[in-house]
């Protein structure tokens, strides 16, 4: 399963560990849905996944919580009801999960399930990446350097793009190799542009590999 949506930001870069918390009943039911969820075992089944993240879900545990709600985002062994999937981001936000936080921030972002307001967006975009969520951080980033919901702040935005980037999020080295490029919110430096276009191409990313080859043409010109 991935997080739900995007907000000119890439998805997820990483599957979420999920912590086995709360009573034996709970840690039973969500072993049970990561088996079924991934065929560990058993033959994978989504929908009897959706109904044990559930039990667990309304047996108050966060990191089910979040998990009911990218289900219902994605339509996968359930019906597609965005509506529902902030219902439960938001239980799993109110108990303080990062991914929860993330996520209902997207949905605020994009206007899924909710009415947009990229002001309420950012204000749980930036508890998430406080918490140390690299998705959150780039968010926070991209708003930042756009005005998004915040004030316009190039420096700001800068600032938490290379949080995001020196944890290895490729979306963001690829942001703060264009900054040092174009000298948006930091000093304009070639070669340290070049550095994160490196990092970010040997991560798949095309357009840093555009402008990896395009800087060293340059170079060498």
């Amino acid at each position: 399963m991935t997080k739900a949506a995007t907000i000119s930001a890439p998805r997820p870069s990483a599957t979420r560990r999920i912590n086995a918390r709360g009573n034996d009943n709970v840690k039973d039911l969500k072993q049970l849905a990561i088996k079924y969820q991934n065929g560990d075992g058993v033959k994978r089944n989504y929908a009897l996944a959706f109904r044990l993240w559930k039990a667990a879900a309304e047996d108050g545990d966060a990191d089910a919580q979040f998990s009911v709600g990218m289900y219902l985002a994605d339509g996968v062994g359930t019906r597609r009801d965005a509506k529902q999937a902030v219902d439960w981001y938001e239980k799993a936000a109110d108990q303080g999960s990062v991914e929860g936080l993330y996520l209902l921030g997207v949905c605020y972002a994009e206007g899924t399930g909710v009415d947009k307001d990229k002001g309420r967006a950012f204000a749980l975009f930036k508890q998430a990446a406080v918490k140390g969520d690299i998705d959150a951080a780039y968010a926070m980033g991209m708003a930042y350097r756009h005005g998004r919901g915040v004030k316009q702040d190039e420096r700001a935005g800068f600032r938490w793009l290379l949080k995001a980037a020196k944890k290895g999020l490729a979306a963001a080295q690829f942001s703060v190799g264009l900054a040092y490029s174009r000298g948006e919110g930091v000093v304009r430096d070639p070669n340290e542009a070049l550095k994160w276009y490196k990092k970010a191409a040997k991560q798949g990313d095309a357009d840093a590999r555009h402008n990896v080859r395009w800087l060293e043409t340059r170079r060498n010109q």
